[in-house]
């Protein structure tokens, strides 16, 4: 049993990556037909595993939402916030710290989805 669970070995990054290296031992011997879709389901189980990898509430990105808008809030809710005020022009007058804000937000989605398409100052 892992210390943190009550869930017996092996842990789900392990299951994923168990599935995700036999799909990639059998791609090319996959018929075409179904290959594009084969590949499909080791690019999700890339994105899946690096999803597991990561904090979702990411607290660094939260406590920068949290202080741009003066409160602490959900995480969801947070982001709502400050979504709806950057389409009301509500954080116009402070337009460096917002694009910095937005950009953390891209940037770490971004790391789980398709972290190499990110420049490497962006990366991990």
């Amino acid at each position: 049993m892992s210390p943190e669970t009550l869930q017996d070995q092996p842990p789900v990054p392990g299951i994923m990556r168990v599935v995700r290296e036999f799909l990639e031992s059998i791609i090319d011997q996959v018929p075409d037909a179904d290959r594009y879709h084969a590949m499909c389901c080791v690019y999700l189980m890339n994105v899946a595993e690096r999803e597991l990898a990561v904090d979702p509430v990411a607290p660094e990105l939260k406590q920068r939402i949290d202080a741009f808008l003066g409160e602490i809030r959900p995480l969801p809710d947070a982001i709502q916030e400050f979504s709806v005020g950057l389409r009301e022009g509500r954080c116009d007058a402070r337009w460096d710290e917002t694009f910095a804000l937005v950009l953390a937000q891209v940037v770490a989605k971004v790391q789980v989805s398709k972290p190499d398409h990110l420049q490497p100052i962006h990366r991990k």
